[in-house]
């Protein structure tokens, strides 16, 4: 047996291996044998490189070694120059306090004579406020009521009391409505693709959205990172992740939390407005349908622990719910404590797929079941007067 012959076989042995990783994947959303549709694709396409030594020895004559060489070449240096092309004029813009730039907001400073509502939270609460406004409106004909959302994408509690003890006190709000948690949650999660380093407690080691800034891609993660990643993920998979049943205390974050949300509400009651915290509403549940659990995303997305390459951790998603629990009962608690408004939206908004786009996010219907209930709460309370009755 010849040199050649000795190195195919070399070669196919070990690309069996990697392509045998593969068949040892389990889909989040199965298809066949257990496999989604993309993956079934994915397999298709990595058998290409089985047919690559056959492809090799029909096409080895001097004059296509030669192309093949220039070829080569040529794309060496496309590549060399493309990359320090890359490097040169990369930027990442972040907000160097927040990580995600707050809202615009064409808002002016200073009080006015309409009865202003801010609104804070995550990416949760950036879509309800139409639905509340439309209510309102139609409730309150003779009173201008204006709505100020300042709540952001991937911010949490601490977002929220840097934003509003540096910018939105100075709309100077008359009623503050706020829900917080599950960004609260993952940032108790360390070793994931947004973090570096060990928990801290103002939450500085979870970068989220300026991850790219604090940790910036090379060339080539940044042309084949998406490929990457499944060729990755997708390798022995079912051996690899573990879905495990954290418990509570694991999620050191709660004690942030609660502390950012008291220094927020005790921030705010200062400044003469009325609080009203929300507890957040979540699909996670015990008995969770299989379309349910497809849409199902954070745990993976969010807190995989990928600090040991064969051995990748997420909270499961029983633990997600429970801990989902805690931290709305740190808002009830804090609740009965600063004597604010609450609106315990977590056990009544259903958990169906028609409320819910994923763990977190609310459909159109479930917006506007959200924003019912905090109207509902804005009512009974008589927070705003000059309904013309």
């Amino acid at each position: 047996m010849n040199k050649t012959k000795v190195t195919i076989w070399i070669y196919y042995l070990i690309y069996l291996v990697l392509y045998i990783g593969w068949l040892f994947h389990a889909s989040e959303t199965s298809w066949i044998l257990g496999y989604s549709k993309q993956h079934v694709g994915f397999l298709l396409i990595m058998l290409i490189p089985f047919m690559l030594p056959v492809i090799f020895i029909r096409a080895i004559r001097p004059s296509i070694i030669r192309v093949f060489k220039q070829g080569l070449l040529l794309i060496s240096l496309l590549y060399l120059f493309s990359s320090a092309y890359y490097y040169y004029t990369r930027t990442y813009k972040f907000d160097p306090f927040l990580q995600m730039p707050p809202p615009n907001i064409s808002s002016e400073y200073g009080s006015s004579t309409n009865y202003r509502i801010l609104i804070l939270g995550g990416s949760t609460s950036t879509d309800y406020h139409t639905f509340l406004g439309d209510t309102l409106l139609e409730a309150y004909p003779n009173r201008e009521v204006e709505i100020i959302n300042g709540a952001r994408m991937w911010w949490t509690s601490r977002h929220s009391l840097i934003a509003y003890s540096t910018m939105y006190d100075l709309y100077d709000p008359d009623l503050v409505i706020i829900m917080h948690g599950i960004n609260d949650l993952i940032r108790s999660c360390v070793g994931t693709d947004y973090s570096l380093g060990e928990y801290k407690e103002d939450y500085s080691h979870y970068y989220g959205a300026a991850i790219n800034g604090a940790q910036p891609p090379n060339f080539a993660e940044y042309l084949f990172g998406r490929y990457y990643g499944v060729v990755r993920d997708n390798w022995y998979s079912r051996l690899r992740f573990r879905a495990i049943d954290y418990p509570v205390e694991e999620f050191r974050s709660i004690k942030s939390f609660q502390i950012n949300i008291e220094r927020l509400v005790m921030r705010i009651k200062s400044d003469g407005a009325d609080v009203v915290l929300i507890t957040q509403p979540s699909l996670y549940k015990r008995d969770l349908s299989s379309q349910e659990t497809a849409l199902l995303k954070f745990p993976r997305a969010f807190c995989m622990d990928r600090t040991n390459f064969f051995h990748i951790s997420y909270p499961s998603f029983e633990s997600m719910r429970i801990t989902m629990q805690a931290f709305n009962n740190s808002i009830r608690y804090i609740v009965e404590q600063a004597d604010v408004y609450l609106v315990d939206a977590a056990p009544m908004v259903e958990k169906t797929a028609s409320n819910f786009m994923d763990d977190v996010h609310y459909t159109q219907l479930g917006n506007k079941e959200l924003s019912s209930m905090i109207y509902q709460v804005i009512e009974s309370a008589n927070l705003i007067t000059g309904n013309g009755e």
